[in-house]
């Protein structure tokens, strides 16, 4: 992540998604953007 994020970058990433991304994401002085997956916001029938 450090060689491809300049600071202040937004990266896009799933909600529900794995727990280390966010952290990683910061390291790298980037900006954590989640996208839900499913638009109720539960698991579909």
């Amino acid at each position: 992540m450090l060689t491809v994020l300049n600071p202040d970058d937004e990266i896009l990433i799933t909600d529900p998604h794995y727990a280390c991304y966010p952290q990683i994401i910061s390291v790298a002085r980037g900006i954590t953007k989640k996208i839900p997956v499913y638009e109720t916001g539960r698991l579909p029938d």
